[in-house]
């Protein structure tokens, strides 16, 4: 519904709740000839093209200056790249005056949508501060309840994303950022394989031991913290399962940037966990859709791999995760993790000509490789009595680099108290703990 005045151009208020039809799924996607309509006509279609972004968008163009849009929306929304232009055209051209989530109402039974709602309003010269209504909701018997209410500052310049707004550490996210630079700018992160690979890459995925040179295969499910599953678990890619998956260097569906990935060495992330996972690969395996890859630009003038694969499996780079995207949270407490996000994570500073900096970075290293050893020795025990130690000493190196990642981050001891209650109990979402 809509509420037009013959006073002035454009809506006062406009209500809604648009279609939610995605540009990356096969029986959602936009054909060609729309999507280049869309491009013409939408700034903010760019990317995957996501219906709801088109009418987000013409409802602000419809608002008379002053007036009110709100919508309901999927709430990947606020931190996703398709989302971007648009959320960078809204704060350009209107205020973000309340963002309520309604992820874990289950406000539409039976459908797994995760929806918010916000309210805009239109404005020719929108402030570079103000005040923004934030709620979070949940369902209780068969009513849809406010669980939390608050309200935050609004600084539009700094909002990358719009989930931090349900962040009650805005402060320390600051500190954490002013730091140093995001992952990005010292490391190149890519996605394993895109969606349209995935299809190219199944009929050449095989099973046992591999004749000649070829990848291992890992997907999302079989990656740990500090190693992978694979040949211990059936692996499920595309309605098949695999015990021993490969895939031949030779697959004529490869190409050669991806030849040239695989075989490189690098870090492989989890794309969807209750917390940040990642392992090491020295150039023998393949990810599959949803991982993501990370390795160096320039392998000897940067930080190691083994320092990044210490802090990305942190506890404190899963609840800066958490407060960035907790919009891309799905039920039971997981995560969906893409490259974008991967890429704007926070890098300590840490001046590696100077003796302190690089004897911190060196005694990371030196835990990430000792963490490695241990869960392979742990897959490996073949008694009991060979396993008993390996338990307390993964959990006593842990804790060593969880001390060390803080200390490096420059976190205060209360601050450091944060965090670890924040990752070990439930969130105010009724997400699970981090380590669960």
């Amino acid at each position: 519904p809509a509420v037009f005045s013959a006073d002035r151009p454009g809506f006062d208020v406009i209500i809604g709740n648009p279609p939610y039809r995605n540009g990356v799924e096969g029986r959602t996607r936009f054909d060609a000839r729309c999507r280049a309509y869309f491009r013409r006509k939408y700034v903010a279609a760019r990317g995957a093209i996501d219906a709801s972004i088109l009418f987000q968008e013409l409802g602000l163009r419809l608002l008379a200056d002053g007036g009110w849009t709100a919508l309901l929306v999927p709430n990947k929304f606020l931190a996703a790249p398709f989302g971007q232009a648009f959320r960078h055209l809204a704060l350009e051209q209107a205020e973000l005056r309340v963002l309520a989530d309604y992820a874990q109402a289950k406000v539409f039974p039976g459908v797994a949508t995760y929806p918010v709602a916000y309210v805009l309003q239109k404005t020719a010269t929108p402030r570079a501060e103000y005040d923004l209504y934030t709620e979070r909701h949940a369902r209780r018997d068969r009513a849809i309840v406010c669980s939390e209410s608050r309200v935050v500052r609004m600084r539009p310049e700094q909002w990358e994303t719009w989930t931090p707004a349900f962040s009650r550490n805005a402060g320390l996210l600051e500190q954490l950022e002013r730091r140093g630079a995001c992952i990005a700018e010292h490391f190149r992160v890519t996605a394993s394989a895109t969606a349209g690979e995935a299809y190219l890459l199944r009929p050449f995925l095989k099973d046992g031991r591999p004749r000649g040179r070829a990848y291992r295969f890992v997907t999302t499910g079989i990656i740990d913290r500090y190693g992978d599953r694979l040949g211990r678990v059936p692996l499920r890619y595309l309605k098949a399962s695999y015990r021993h998956p490969y895939l031949p260097a030779d697959c004529h569906a490869l190409t050669a940037n991806r030849r040239r990935q695989y075989a490189a060495e690098k870090l492989i992330v989890a794309g969807l966990a209750r917390r940040l996972k990642a392992t090491w690969d020295d150039g023998a395996t393949a990810g599959a859709v949803s991982t993501v890859q990370v390795w160096h630009y320039s392998p000897r003038k940067a930080a190691s791999l083994m320092y990044l694969l210490a802090l990305l499996n942190s506890r404190l780079l899963t609840w800066v995760f958490r407060q960035h995207f907790a919009a891309l949270s799905l039920a039971g407490g997981y995560m969906r993790i893409g490259l974008r996000q991967i890429s704007a994570l926070p890098l300590p500073c840490l001046d590696l000509a100077g003796r302190r900096g690089q004897a911190a970075h060196d005694q990371l290293e030196r835990l990430a490789v000792r963490m490695i050893g241990l869960h392979a020795r742990l897959v490996a025990a073949a008694t009991p009595r060979a396993r008993a130690s390996l338990p307390g000493r993964i959990d006593a190196t842990d804790r060593e680099i969880d001390r060390r990642v803080y200390a490096l981050y420059g976190l205060t001891a209360k601050q450091v108290q944060l965090v670890e209650q924040e990752t070990a109990t439930p969130t105010a979402t009724g997400q699970p703990a981090v380590g669960a």
